[in-house]
């Protein structure tokens, strides 16, 4: 079947016309024509489209009906929204673009005890892969400095636990789609593409849990402008042959300029290895990655590799509509260390919440809390570290000396029980005229 063109879903990028081994695909003014001629109906251009603006199947269209709320992105926060939405009893569908879930792009799997109990769900053995007890930091010119925590968190099997997590949905009334992506939507209804089969869904609430730059902001509309003041750019391999006792954070230009490099043992002789960089680095994440492997663990085996960016950016946008942003989606993510899992979980939970509530109840006042909940718990201190970021994006290897200097008098080789982020930074910033100066000038 000659494929038919969708100019709604279509952005141009004219990658089906390169591929096309037939020259049938022509674009002038705008629009898109297939020489039908010409073309032999192979599917090249099919298969190549990224936005799924070609079609040559003439699939059958199935209505799912009933549904109460529709959860896009099968997360740490998509996981949770789906668990507490199904919890309270409300219809609830799963969609996953990726062929399974918990699939993380660039993600060291690591938690603190605190940020796990956001999720609402006690935590299982199987579920932690090592807890952690302390972390190491070294400095540019190789300081190190050692901080003994018990109890601080964990790595989590993050596939493990989203298995467990799709059981519980699905023992809850829950349904899960996997490989699905939303393509269109029409009058509140939401064309989604499952394999060889598309579906149409009206959901009353939609939870979208589908990352940074998902398809539930294109198709509202919504522009979340990402640029590199916005982003971190990052890289992780899964490693065999290296081991580590604690969590190790390497800083400063060599491995990781505006970031840092991080190795966590996940037990059973794997580590997460992966680099966080601004993006206005000179090489790429990957290529940092790379240089590190190599000139301290030649002989490691790369079992996996993984990569992409991580939002550093002001909180929101939360809600338009009928829909509540989780997660990545929402900007939750913290702007300093790049970790997400603790708020993906807080706020799926919450929306996953509050959706039920709303469907049980019809009350709008339900979707108007979940901004002001999420902005209430985390806000402050959300804009503190993204300020902390810009500050950190100003510091030279010398600046970082100092830094870990600092921290080496104050912590190396001692056992804590708690640590105060803000107040170790604020700390910090007040006692380094240079390191004060620059967070003035922000």
């Amino acid at each position: 079947m000659i494929p038919t063109w969708n100019a709604q879903l279509c952005n141009l990028c004219a990658g089906c016309r390169g591929i096309c081994p037939f020259s049938a695909i022509q674009i002038h003014g705008g629009i898109l024509r297939i020489d039908q001629d010409l073309c032999t109906e192979c599917g090249e251009c099919v298969l190549t489209c990224p936005n799924y603006a070609l079609d040559s199947k003439a699939a059958t269209v199935e209505d799912i009906e009933g549904i109460d709320v529709l959860v896009v992105g099968g997360g740490p926060a998509g996981l949770a929204a789906a668990y507490w939405a199904a919890k309270g009893g409300v219809s609830v569908l799963l969609i996953e673009k990726k062929k399974g879930l918990e699939i993380p792009l660039s993600c060291a799997e690591g938690t603190t005890v605190t940020g796990f109990a956001d999720l609402g769900i006690p935590m299982r053995e199987s579920w932690i892969s090592q807890s952690i007890e302390g972390g190491i930091l070294i400095s540019p010119s190789g300081k190190r400095v050692f901080l003994k925590h018990p109890d601080a968190g964990f790595i989590l099997d993050r596939r493990k636990l989203a298995k467990d997590l799709a059981v519980e949905i699905s023992d809850l009334g829950g349904r899960i789609l996997t490989d699905s992506d939303l393509f269109l939507l029409e009058n509140g209804i939401y064309h989604v593409r499952n394999r060889d089969k598309k579906f149409r869904i009206k959901p009353r609430i939609v939870i979208a849990a589908d990352g940074v730059e998902g398809s539930v902001k294109r198709l509202h509309g919504i522009k979340d402008i990402l640029d590199n003041n916005t982003v971190h750019s990052a890289a992780q391999y899964v490693v065999a042959g290296v081991t580590v006792e604690y969590p190790t954070f390497l800083v400063g230009s060599r491995y990781s300029p505006g970031g840092y490099l991080w190795l966590f043992p996940k037990g059973k002789g794997l580590t997460n290895i992966g680099v966080g960089i601004e993006p206005n680095a000179k090489q790429t994440a990957r290529d940092y990655l790379q240089r590190y492997m190599e000139e301290n663990f030649p002989e490691a085996s790369v079992l996996e590799s993984t990569g992409g960016i991580v939002p550093a950016r002001k909180l929101g946008p939360f809600r338009h509509e009928n829909v509540l942003f989780a997660g990545d989606a929402a900007g939750t993510t913290d702007p300093l260390s790049g970790g997400g899992i603790a708020p993906a979980f807080f706020t799926g939970r919450l929306a996953g919440q509050l959706a039920g509530r709303f469907i049980a109840e019809g009350k709008e006042h339900y979707l108007e809390q979940y901004e002001k909940e999420v902005r209430k718990s985390m806000g402050m201190r959300h804009a503190f570290m993204l300020r902390m970021r810009r500050l950190f994006l100003k510091l030279s290897d010398d600046d970082i000396e100092y830094v870990t200097d600092f921290l080496r008098d104050s912590f190396d080789g001692k056992t804590v029980d708690h640590i105060d982020v803000p107040a170790i930074l604020k700390n910090l910033v007040f006692n380094h005229p240079r390191i004060l100066k620059l967070l003035t000038g922000l």
